[in-house]
């Protein structure tokens, strides 16, 4: 399960954050880490941060999810990628994330059964609005790249 900035449009008239609610990026990471724990421990995962290592971690020693945020002129992009039924094999072809001492887990590999992905998604939803604070409405797909655009201030172009 990827996860990417689409989860979560900031309002296109949103510049910047007032100082009194302006949070660090490790806090929003923070934050977004402890949605994915929270997530995870509906299947009796007990997911935890490990210091100077960002994502999910099982055991402090297997990654069950990638975290990534980025911000540029008031506009975050971030995004993440929990390990839900993922064919971890692949993962032996590389350094996931650049450790060579640490392996890469999935729920599947944790509890020994799938996932299913419509309900793993409506358990996150419900993590992060409550994580965060806010509500997330469902918007009209067709709408994505008026919305797109809204955000990161382009201007649609006419046929």
């Amino acid at each position: 399960m990827i996860i990417s900035g689409e989860f979560l449009r900031l309002p296109a008239e949103t510049k910047e954050v007032s100082p009194e609610t302006r949070e660090t990026m490790e806090k929003l990471i923070e934050r977004l880490e402890e949605a994915i724990i929270r997530t995870i421990a509906r299947w009796n995962i007990k997911g935890e941060r490990i210091e100077g290592a960002s994502g999910v971690w099982i055991d402090q020693n297997r990654k069950i999810c990638a975290v990534g945020v980025r911000s540029s002129r008031y506009v975050t992009m971030h995004g993440f990628a929990l390990n839900a039924n993922t064919d971890l094999k692949w993962f032996g072809l590389i350094n996931p994330c650049g450790f060579t001492d640490r392996g890469v887990t999935s729920i599947a590999r944790e509890t020994g059964r799938e996932v299913d992905m419509e309900e793993l998604k409506s358990i996150f939803k419900k993590m992060f609005m409550k994580n965060f604070d806010i509500k997330i409405k469902q918007e009209d797909y067709a709408n994505r790249e008026k919305l797109g655009n809204q955000a990161t201030g382009r201007r649609e172009q006419s046929g």
